[in-house]
């Protein structure tokens, strides 16, 4: 209904008939009674036809006219009808001493009016009327007025028709009295729809309304009806501005009639109720009280929103189905206490009454202060909705990562709804509906708090004004499904100035600028209360949710389930914009900052991520920010991103990661597992900075971790176990093989800063510590073993894999570098020469002035360098085996200290140099011109990374270099290097001993070096390697087994060549020479002037198969490399007892019979006497002799071996020898041969050997000569036979035992 409708209208009718009330009077004295109702109508309407009204019937008699009463009257009104029934009217005391007016009416009332409206009354809505009373309204010329019941109808749309529809809008009551005070009521269709109760006093006015919105909604949809009826059919209109005034269809608002000619007020009644109708709903009521001091100048006043509730039925240009429900209420029964309340007692008694009626149900609006000052205030208010997943996925429209958050769950709610059936359905049914329950389950609830009901503040604080708005407290919460979301914002102020008063002063031509400015403190919680698996991005193409696995192999599948989860943060906001001008160009630009503070954490329970066969996870993951982090955002002509922060830390709990641990054996177990009990992560403070086309700028001031009881396990290919293996059958079982590394304490620092700037990037010095390190493998070790069958000839073959552990335990492993700073004028490092063209030394130039560039190519090509230092504490190596269903443990190593300290020099990208040549070696080696390795000239990779070493075990210091070329991918290209030891023999010897577990009981005196250089070439899928070895022993003296010997040097050059292929390995070898000088030996008898020489070549390949040896399995049962090759060439001389010893030659080669001969020339049989001693014997004489050995398919033979002596023969006397006079007792038949022996003058002493390849050997002795007291020649011919292998090997195990029983008793 129009402003107009109560204003202009009234007064019109108002005042006709008050004025046709006073002509009424005048005619009385001259009319007759008969001639009364047409001469009023006919005096009155010329008189009231200014005002647009017109008599058309009445009632009245001679009394009405006295008693100035109206019975009936029917009056046109710009042809609108009103019937007045019961007019009344009470003049002034002193009405004739004015001219009639309002003034002079004391009191006016109608007991009962009708007003029928036609439609040009609503086509012409809102426009200026030509005629008609003026819309000022003076209240204190007001008479007293009581209106009755004023129905409202709408005419026939034929203008001589007098029929009427109701338009259902009704004034109940309109009064005015003496005193000021005004009430007042309007319905429609007999429900309330406005109340009206005013004081209007001459310095105070109050007021107290009520307005509900259903009825009001429906009166707007019928008033806009009647309005577009004359709009139905415009005129064509092609002018641009009606084309603008279109609606269009994306605005979610439905095209109305052309209302480019309408008025504003027409328009604003079309566009809400197009809202109304198609965008939202309202139902509820709206409960007014104010009071305006008209002095002062000051208001109070309080809007009560009772049972607000809106039904969008839009939503972003979607159509909502069904309809969302938005319930805004009060928080509880609220204070409104306005800071301008007048001291008035009245004031007061009147506001604290309206106050004390407020209900918890309602949303309070208060809008008090100077007229020039006013605020807008707002009680704590609660705003809530509730929706569906189905809806909100909707509402999302087209992000996957919404779309997938709402299917997981959903689909989780589905599992849960069929669980809880389960449940339901074996304890108590469940008495709600069916959907009800699924309405209950699937609903998301929604809910927007304002302010806090205990403080008892404003929600909210609005100058309009200053446009200062000030909010005490703003929470958004959303509930599904077990996770809660709930985002606050505290003692938030939003201002807004007029910067032009500054600008002015400096610059009286700029133009105004205004900004503004919100502050606030703001708190962010999250809950997972309930498992959560969520499918990740890519999304599989089909499935509904994370529960659907994909069936297809080649979908990705990532995963991410939660049991629980909980966020935590808080922080306060500060951002501001303001709106400049660029002076140059007149254009306007908005500078807007961000500043935010951040604390609080993050808590995680049984994250699990899977992808694939990865699987990642925890029983627990918490982060915090104990500090509060700072976020600086700058937008205007550059952009600008700052990032503070004090402190970081991660607590991760139960951490593991599994993955397939070899890739053809994906799918299925064993996996490789990386777990830990806990890590406890911190970083220090730091900083970032961003501008998009400058250089990034980073800083961090410290990082540890701390992971304790780490432990990797990679299982290995399973091993076959082969149990008793002949042509006719073979069985089999597979048995895992497994790598295990475990910690009991892993931590990795770096304290201090890592720094990144426009011209460097620096990386800090960092520490890595490793408590109780424990790493195992396991191999599998093929035995073999022979077993005769009682009753059978042939042999069968068994063959066993047993598996070997290899243990290594150390007490404490660090690492500690130093930093390293990459700065693109360091990238050339070499000296530019004279030879070069200027190009080169313009790109260097260029090179050096560039800033510092993220890519990796350009971090790549930088050079740096740094130091690398490595310590490990108590090394212990052992190997364990079960052998006869025992275990059996051997120490392999024990070292109790290392340590290495590497330079390492990366230089960065390297030009491509195509000469040919060898690579040749400085530093450590003595001798340049030893080059042990012959490189080709292909040894320029695209980047180098150059190394020194200095290590020490256990006190025992040497050296090497390397270098590493890589290709443009960072894959190994070349690797080059060379170690160096120097070191005295005694120490050196002592300290493998002790290595081994052992201890060095003969000292030596003399001087070890060892010179080695290596290389690896790596060419597609294969990798060529070779290493050299020059090995220099110098010793004054010492002992070789409790032997020993003097001014003994050993010298040699080894090579090893190979070629490592994927699935095959083949190495060569190569010694020569090696010579070997020993000055004084003794075994028991002195040598003296050893000199040997050997050459050597031996063939490796990698380990034999199965189908090698004839069983046809094809498994391959080692990886190490294998004996398949040998040729060896020895030879020696000595001299010994008087004469001298010599190999002439020694040949070994593994695919043809070998041959070897020891010759023994000139020995004196005295001095080997003399030099072992034995009780009762004597013998002396010069010998010969020889001993050729043959070796083939691995076995030893000796054929025709001879010793004899040389004439003239010598002299044997054996007498008082104990074991000769125990044998002449035991043996009484050998007595005249020990008779012979006690002076024996030979002539003749010869002896063969023999020796089969299986160990049986036959050794002859004959001795010729003549005995004292014996006169005829004695001939003596002695034979032995025994089996040499099984001597060798009893007289191993009886030195043995007795070196373990010495052992044991020392220690």
């Amino acid at each position: 209904m129009s402003r107009r409708f109560f204003t202009s209208r009234s007064i019109k009718w108002i005042a006709g008939a008050m004025a046709m009330s006073l002509l009424l009077l005048l005619l009385l004295l001259v009319l007759v009674a008969s001639q009364l109702e047409y001469l009023v109508k006919r005096l009155a309407n010329p008189y009231l036809a200014n005002a647009g009204i017109s008599i058309e019937s009445l009632r009245l008699s001679s009394s009405d006219l006295m008693a100035l009463k109206l019975p009936m009257a029917k009056l046109k009104v710009d042809g609108n009808l009103v019937r007045l029934d019961d007019l009344e009217l009470t003049l002034a005391e002193d009405w004739l001493s004015a001219p009639m007016g309002l003034t002079q009416i004391d009191s006016l009332s109608v007991r009962r009016a009708e007003v029928s409206l036609s439609q040009d009354y609503f086509d012409n809505l809102g426009r200026e009327q030509a005629s008609g009373a003026s819309s000022a309204l003076n209240l204190g010329a007001l008479p007293q007025i009581a209106l009755g019941e004023v129905s409202f109808n709408l005419l026939g749309k034929q203008a001589s028709s007098l029929k009427t529809q109701p338009l259902g809008l009704k004034l109940d009551y309109l009064n005015l009295d003496n005193q000021g005070q005004l009430t007042g009521a309007l319905s429609f269709y007999q429900a309330p729809l406005l109340s009206l109760a005013a004081t209007l006093e001459k310095t105070r006015w109050q007021i107290d309304s009520r307005l509900e919105f259903e009825p009001l909604g429906r009166l707007i949809g019928e008033l806009s009806m009647l309005t577009s009826a004359g709009q139905s059919e415009p005129k064509p209109d092609t002018s641009p501005a009606h084309q603008a005034s279109n609606v269009s269809e994306a605005s979610g608002v439905s095209e109305a009639p052309s209302l480019s000619k309408a008025p504003a007020l027409v328009t604003a009644l079309q566009d809400v109720n197009q809202r109304l109708t198609e965008i939202f709903t309202l139902s509820g009521s709206l409960s007014s009280r104010g009071e305006l001091d008209l002095i002062k100048g000051v208001l109070h006043s309080s809007h009560e929103f009772d049972w607000l509730k809106i039904q969008l039925k839009r939503l972003g240009g979607q159509t909502l189905s069904p309809e969302l429900s938005i319930t805004v209420t009060g928080q509880a029964q609220a204070k409104q206490e306005s800071a301008y309340l007048t001291q008035s007692s009245h004031a007061q008694s009147s506001y604290s009454r309206s106050i004390q009626a407020q209900s918890s149900q309602s949303m309070i609006l208060g809008l008090n202060g100077p007229l020039n000052d006013l605020h807008l205030t707002l009680s704590p208010t609660l705003v809530t909705s509730s929706t569906t997943l189905e809806q909100l996925g909707e509402l999302a429209g087209e992000s996957e990562s919404i779309a997938a958050l709402l299917t997981a769950l959903k689909a989780q709610s589905l599992d849960e709804q069929a669980h809880d059936k389960q449940v339901h359905d074996k304890q108590a049914p469940d008495m709600r509906a069916p959907n009800q329950r699924s309405a209950d389950e699937h609903t998301t609830k929604l809910s927007l708090v304002l302010g806090q009901e205990m403080n008892g503040e404003d929600a909210l604080d609005f100058s309009l004004q200053d446009g200062d708005l000030q909010l005490g407290a703003l929470t958004a919460k959303v509930e599904t499904q077990g996770l809660v979301l709930a985002a606050k914002l505290k003692k938030a102020r939003l201002e807004k100035a007029r910067l032009e008063e500054t600008r002015l002063e400096k610059d009286p031509e700029s133009k105004p600028t205004s900004a503004w400015q919100l502050t606030g403190n703001w708190q962010l919680d999250a809950a997972l209360k309930q498992p959560l698996c969520l499918t990740l991005p890519p999304y599989p193409q089909t499935g509904t949710g994370c529960q659907d696995r994909p069936k297809n192999k080649t979908d990705i599948d990532n995963r991410l389930t939660l049991a629980k989860a909980n966020l935590q943060l808080e922080g306060e906001l500060d951002a501001k914009q303001a709106d400049a001008t660029d002076d140059s160009t007149n254009d306007s630009q908005k500078n807007s900052t961000l500043n935010l503070t951040l604390a609080g954490e993050l808590n995680l329970a049984q994250p699990e991520f899977n992808h694939r066969d990865l699987k990642v996870g925890a029983s627990q993951i918490t982060t915090e920010i104990p500090a509060p982090l700072n976020l600086s955002l700058e937008k205007g002509p550059e952009l600008k991103l700052n990032l503070d922060w004090q402190g970081l830390k991660v607590a991760i709990n139960g951490h593991h990661l599994s993955w397939p641990a070899i890739q053809e054996m994906a799918n299925k177990e064993p996996k490789a597992q990386l777990t830990s009990e806990q890590t406890r992560t911190s970083f220090g403070a730091g900083h970032f900075t961003f501008s998009p086309g400058r250089p990034l700028l980073v800083e961090l001031a410290s990082f540890m971790s701390v992971t304790h009881s780490p432990r990797l396990t990679l299982p290995q290919a399973s091993m076959a176990e082969i149990s008793i293996t002949d042509a006719s059958r073979t069985e089999r079982a597979a048995k895992p093989l497994e790598r295990e590394l475990t910690a009991s304490e892993f931590v990795l620092e770096a304290a201090e800063p890592l720094r990144l700037d426009a011209q460097a990037l620096v990386l800090p010095p960092v520490g890595l510590k490793v408590i109780a390190l424990a790493a195992s493998e396991q191999k599998a070790v093929q035995g073999k073993g022979q077993e005769q069958a009682q009753a059978q000839v042939k042999t069968t073959q068994v063959k066993t894999t047993q598996v070997k552990t290899t243990r290594v335990n150390l007490d404490e492993l660090s690492l500690a570098t130093q930093s390293i700073a990459l700065t693109p004028k360091a990238t050339k490092t070499d000296t530019i020469t004279g030879t070069e063209s200027a190009a080169a030394k313009l790109s260097q130039s260029t090179l050096s002035q560039s800033t510092l560039s993220l890519s990796p190519d350009a971090l790549l090509a930088f050079p740096w360098q740094s130091e690398a230092n490595y310590q490990l504490t108590n090394l212990k190596v052992s190997e364990e085996s079960v052998r006869l269903n025992k275990l059996r443990r051997k120490t392999l190593i024990k070292l109790p200290s290392a340590s290495l300290s590497q330079s390492l020099h990366w230089q960065g990208a390297l030009q491509t140099s195509g000469s040919s040549g060898t690579k040749s070696y400085s530093g450590p080696v003595s001798e340049p011109s030893k080059i042990l390795i012959q490189l080709a000239g292909d040894s320029n990779g695209h980047y180098g990374l150059t190394t020194k070493e200095k290590w020490n075990l256990d006190g025992l210091p040497f050296y090497s270099e390397h270098h590493l070329g890589l290709t443009q991918s960072l894959k190994p290209r070349l690797l080059t290097g060379e170690l160096t030891l120097e070191s005295d023999a005694n120490e050196l010897m002592k300290r493998l001993m002790r290595m081994q577990g052992a201890s060095l009981e003969n000292p030596l005196i003399g001087d070890i070096n060892l010179t080695s250089q290596h290389s690896l070439n790596w060419l597609g899928d294969k990798m060529d390697f070779a290493f050299a070895l020059i090995p220099e022993v110098k010793l004054s003296e010492g002992s070789y087994n409790a032997l020993p010997f003097e001014q003994a040097e050993f010298t040699g050059q080894c090579q090893l060549d190979g070629v490592k292929a994927p699935n095959s390995q083949t190495a060569k070898l190569a010694c020569e020479p090696l010579s070997l000088k020993v000055a004084a030996f003794n075994p028991g008898v002195l040598i003296t002037d050893i000199n040997a020489h050997a050459k050597l070549e031996l063939d490796l390949t990698q380990g034999e198969t199965e189908a090698a040896t004839g069983a046809q399995t094809g498994a391959q049962t080692g990886a190490e490399l294998a004996l398949s090759g040998a040729d060896v060439k020895l030879d020696a001389r000595a001299n010994t007892l008087g004469g001298e010893i010599l190999l002439p030659i020694f040949n070994l080669n593994l695919g043809a019979p070998s041959s070897a001969y020891l010759v023994l020339q000139g020995l004196d049989l005295e001095q080997l006497l003399a030099a072992q001693p034995q009780t009762g014997i004597y013998a002396d004489g010069i010998f010969d002799g020889v001993l050729p050995v043959q070796l083939e398919h691995g076995q030893v033979s000796i054929t025709n071996g001879q010793l004899a002596a040389r004439a003239p023969g010598g002299l044997i006397k054996v007498d008082d020898n104990p074991a000769v006079l125990q044998m002449r007792l035991s043996q009484p038949y050998l007595d005249f041969a020990f008779s012979a022996l006690e002076e024996l003058h030979y002539t003749q002493l010869s002896s063969s050997f023999d020796m089969a390849p299986n160990g049986d050997a036959l050794l002859k002795v004959q001795v010729k000569g003549r005995a004292k007291d014996i006169e005829r020649p004695i001939h003596l011919n002695y034979a032995q036979e025994e089996n040499m292998l099984q001597l060798l090997k009893s007289l191993q195990i009886g030195d043995r035992l007795q070196s373990e029983i010495e052992r044991a008793m020392a220690n």
